[in-house]
């Protein structure tokens, strides 16, 4: 089971070019969805970097051994999801 901000992170990977989200989209991402939460939290880079390993680990988990890394770090962009994703409700 994913958490929501893991979802929020995942989903705006698949949507973004060439599977790159920018740390500036995930900063705005964050603050959109604390806004309609009233919640006055900030969400810093180290509790996105947070959320992606959580994410990282948990993608991990349902991988073969020999499988590239599901997410990779862009250096100076953000994170770019290596794996196709099937979304299912």
């Amino acid at each position: 089971r994913l958490t929501s901000r893991e979802k929020m992170i995942l989903l705006a990977m698949v949507q973004g070019k060439d599977n790159i989200v920018e740390w500036d989209a995930l900063f705005d991402l964050f603050t959109k969805y604390d806004a309609r939460h009233d919640d006055a939290e900030v969400v810093s880079k180290r509790a996105i970097e947070e959320i992606v390993s959580r994410l990282r680990k948990k993608l991990r988990s349902i991988q073969l051994d020999d499988d590239e890394a599901a997410i990779k770090s862009v250096w100076g962009a953000g994170y770019q999801l290596c794996v196709k994703v099937k979304f299912s409700n």
